[in-house]
């Protein structure tokens, strides 16, 4: 999957910066150039496989849910 053309492939030459931290309990948020712009990527991969799924998955679902109710309304990212 590619959005803005950022792939698993080109994550780390696209990277412009960390914006947080990595911790063991949270995912790494980065700061990297999409096709039209810069773009934030919040990114379990480099946690544990049960990590990923029971914490990243429902996570990215349930964000992805309120961001889809929040389409259209000015200031909110897309």
């Amino acid at each position: 999957m590619s959005i803005e053309g950022i792939t698993r492939e080109n994550l780390v030459r696209r990277l412009i910066e960390p914006l947080r931290p990595a911790k063991p309990w949270q995912p790494d948020i980065l700061l990297v150039r999409g096709d039209g712009g810069p773009v934030v990527v919040k990114d379990y991969r480099p946690r544990g496989f049960l990590y990923r799924f029971f914490v990243g998955l429902p996570s990215t679902w349930n964000e992805a849910r309120i961001y889809r109710k929040l389409d259209g309304i000015g200031g909110i990212p897309r």
